[in-house]
């Protein structure tokens, strides 16, 4: 039944079996536009993936959220590849779409102006022209319908391509560590379009996945704490330079000192590494955080000599 007094939601739920066992719970309710939507919710063990997973999986893997991909793992591999491309197409076009948007209220604005000087001037069939033409222009090119089909079209592909990429992931790993994505908020620092990618919508869609696909494939998932992940060396420790897709370490006298690595390899690393980390928790403040990361680096004299060249060029 519905809200409505006397009116039925008809669902077609296919041929009624001899015995009704319940397996499921169905919950009818109004969503946040005022339209309906079903919610059915099924016991975990009842849901399955008929998707394989490989004999031979990888016991640990740390990701990292990126910009130009949905996350990449600790050997380099880039999940959603081509994820900062599809976010710039749509970005240019609700720039353009904004921009006609912004010229077709200039002319109702327009012809609005010239209704009320018709009105002043007691011409009121000129006025009530014009103002039929910004009401014309309102109705038909400044609604909001096919903006909101739209936005609700780009989250569905976006959810798809994330869940798809975590069902990646675990056709191979059987212990995924990620950062904790429930306090960070949708800014980067790379620009307006790096923005969409980092809103706080997008993200929460790969939590969700990471929360539901590996239990119900068999993976098992650690949530760490997210602060200084991206700014730490991982060969040296020391809180580096971040400059878009690269970071290095800075400190004078270390053995890492100008050897550029990739963001969020380097990144996926610290999270891997974090995951067994005994000072560090998940709840730990990020000043603590910092702190920790200072003392544990020490002085350059305790820094590895070897250096593993993720990218193979220097700062200059």
């Amino acid at each position: 039944m519905t809200t409505t007094w006397g009116k039925r939601l008809r669902l077609n739920l296919g041929p009624l079996p001899e015995e009704l066992v319940p397996t499921s719970t169905i919950e009818i309710s109004h969503d946040e536009r005022g339209r309906w939507q079903v919610i059915a919710a099924y016991p975990a063990k009842r849901v399955s993936s008929s998707r394989p997973r490989r004999k031979r999986l990888a016991r640990i893997e740390g990701i990292d959220a990126g910009v130009s991909e949905i996350f990449t793992d600790t050997t380099g591999r880039r999940y959603g590849a081509g994820q900062y491309e599809r976010i710039a197409v749509r970005a240019q076009r609700d720039r353009d779409r904004g921009q006609a948007r912004n010229r077709l209220r200039v002319v109702r604005d327009r012809a609005l102006a010239r209704a009320r000087a018709a009105d002043a001037a007691g011409d009121v069939a000129k006025a009530r022209v014009a103002r039929a033409k910004a009401q014309r222009i309102e109705r038909h090119n400044l609604g909001r319908n096919k903006l909101s089909a739209q936005r609700v079209h780009d989250r569905a592909v976006t959810r798809d391509a994330v869940y798809q990429a975590v069902h990646d992931l675990v056709d191979t790993t059987a212990h995924i560590v990620a950062e904790d994505l429930s306090h960070l908020r949708g800014r980067s620092k790379f620009g307006r379009t790096a923005n969409r990618v980092y809103a706080a919508w997008q993200r929460s869609f790969l939590a969700d996945a990471l929360a539901s696909v590996p239990s119900r494939r068999g993976s098992a998932v650690t949530l760490i704490n997210p602060a200084y992940t991206s700014q730490q060396v991982h060969p040296c420790g020391h809180l580096g330079v971040r400059r878009g897709k690269n970071v290095y370490c800075q400190t004078a006298g270390c053995p890492q000192q100008g050897i550029v690595y990739d963001t969020e390899i380097n990144a996926a690393r610290n999270i891997l590494a974090r995951a067994t980390d005994p000072q560090i928790g998940r709840f730990t403040s990020t000043q603590e955080v910092k702190r920790i990361l200072i003392d544990r680096a020490g002085t350059v004299e305790n820094c590895p000599t070897t250096t593993q060249v993720i990218t193979g060029k220097a700062v200059v």
